[in-house]
């Protein structure tokens, strides 16, 4: 018998006196990673492992930009993970990259977040081909349903009234209760949301509609966690550890589930002549579309488009509300000029529609200087290039990611007279009337630019209209003093308050 030859390789072990030699490699590719490219723009000195983080803030990271930019200038770069990326820092520049080299700037970073909840599909976190088809789509569509999203929105600001007088008691000791307008606002703002999407309302208080928005204000509420932020850092090992991310992939599933339930449910009684909502329209491109194998439109995109619209359409406006009536409570003379205007122009009885904004110009300027302070989305969404780039005379290599900070262009004392004082008189010419501001980008610019900017602009024209038609906001006596630096999260939104409603008639 020929004896068995053993296969086995010898074991190599490296012992603890290799462990100085590879830290010392980590730490020259670090260095290494920490250079900038040749004719890259320049920035503070980045560390090793740690980048910029030391110099930009977490809880305030647009105010951090902010003043670098005042340091290097309005193009500079500064390493927040394991790359650089480009900031712009100002009107011209923004103009220039997003508006003149708009398509080169047009391109998307995926964070590994977006890629485990939905992939590169949909309309914000997709590129090239896919993203024209499902952008161009939402774009006409969205516009194709305005005529009849309006009609709902009037009702919900109706609703969100009646929300507002129910804090108030039948006694005289009872009226005028404080209370925090959050979860009113939010309850108007999401429903509005579900009526686009599946083109009926539900009560308030109907188990759908709650599972709906609770699911989705959890998901937003965890976003900015430290979990998810080292989760978009080590993702191959964030995602068998424990944390709020895990919490999250269970909120999102759920949500996803009510949204399938909802597409079931169109795909039985929809009619193909007479789309009612966004989904219907959608079940038809698919329809149509069906036989073509280039097409991007499926159930999986028409999920990831539906939580893209949520995602652009609910935190940020109702954040933009909860800014509005927190700015009336601290400029209260300015409060009185918007009631004296829509008191004149509509009267206390008339129920506002979204033509009076030409009637009331001082009330839509208000609307407007909220939008640029409020500025909830200060650092944008941010772009990649898609191509190599020069931009000042400093070369951005393709696959690029940059900010172009709205900070940068609603703060920028070059367009702006005194940007940090609220001013609603800036958006008034001389007769009066509205003048819009060409650096008023709150929504963006470009390729990219917010596709629900007109449904937005409706949404808190008429809110804001009906409650001060209806109501004087007022700080309830002994609280804290309002505060109106905001909380930086997945929108930069106030910080929590209460306020007393009066009503005015």
């Amino acid at each position: 018998m020929v004896p068995e030859v053993s296969q086995a390789l010898p074991r190599i072990s490296l012992g603890w006196k290799w462990i100085p030699v590879v830290l010392f490699l980590l730490f020259v590719l670090d260095v290494v990673r920490s250079r900038r490219p040749v004719k890259f723009p320049p920035g503070p000195i980045a560390l090793s492992f740690l980048g910029n983080l030391l110099q930009v803030s977490s809880m305030a990271p647009h105010r951090s930009l902010k003043q670098l930019g005042k340091k290097y200038g309005a193009i500079f770069s500064v390493r927040l993970g394991t790359k650089f990326s480009v900031v712009l820092d100002g009107y011209a520049i923004v103009k220039e990259a997003l508006v003149l080299n708009g398509e080169t700037f047009s391109g998307r970073p995926i964070s590994p977040l977006f890629l485990r909840l939905k992939g590169p599909h949909g309309i914000i976190f997709s590129n090239g081909s896919e993203w024209r088809e499902q952008r161009h789509f939402a774009l006409s569509h969205l516009k194709n349903l305005l005529p009849q999203v309006k009609p709902w929105i009037t009702a919900e600001a109706q609703y969100l009234r009646t929300a507002f007088e129910q804090h108030h008691g039948k006694s005289i000791s009872e009226r005028d209760q404080p209370f925090d307008p959050h979860l009113d606002i939010n309850q108007s703002v999401y429903s509005t949301m579900y009526q686009v999407l599946f083109g009926h309302r539900l009560d308030y208080k109907n188990p759908t509609f709650r599972a709906f928005m609770h699911h989705f204000m959890n998901i937003t509420d965890i976003v900015p966690s430290s979990s998810v932020k080292l989760f978009n850092l080590f993702p191959m090992v964030m995602q068998f550890m424990p944390g709020a991310h895990q919490r999250l992939f269970e909120e999102w599933d759920q949500l996803e589930s009510i949204l399938l339930e909802q597409v079931k449910q169109h795909q039985q009684s929809r009619n193909p002549e007479t789309p009612r909502d966004f989904t219907d329209c959608y079940l038809n491109k698919m329809e149509n579309t069906s036989g073509d194998g280039t097409s991007s439109f499926n159930q999986k995109s028409l999920i990831a488009s539906a939580t893209d619209l949520m995602v652009g359409g609910t935190e940020t406006v109702a954040s933009v509300l909860r800014w509005l009536l927190l700015y009336m409570m601290t400029y209260p003379s300015i409060q009185d000029k918007v009631h004296h205007e829509i008191d004149i122009m509509i009267g206390p009885d008339k129920q506002p529609s979204w033509t009076d904004r030409v009637k009331l110009p001082y009330t839509n300027a208000v609307i407007h200087e909220v939008l640029r302070l409020g500025n909830v989305i200060p650092l944008n969404v941010p772009r990649q290039t898609t191509k190599d780039v020069e931009l000042k005379g400093y070369r951005i290599p393709k696959g690029t990611t940059v900010i172009p900070s709205l900070t940068g262009v609603l703060m920028d004392g070059t367009q702006w007279e005194s940007p940090t004082l609220f001013n609603p008189n800036r958006y008034l010419a001389e007769n009066g009337q509205f003048r819009p501001v060409d650096a008023h980008l709150p929504f963006s610019t470009g390729h990219r630019m917010c596709i629900g900017v007109n449904l937005a602009q409706m949404e808190l024209f008429l809110f804001f209209t009906v409650l001060m038609q209806c109501f004087h906001i007022e700080t309830p006596e002994g609280d804290c003093p309002l505060d109106l630096s905001g909380v930086y999260g997945s929108t930069l939104a106030p910080s929590p308050y209460r306020i007393c409603a009066r009503l005015r008639k």
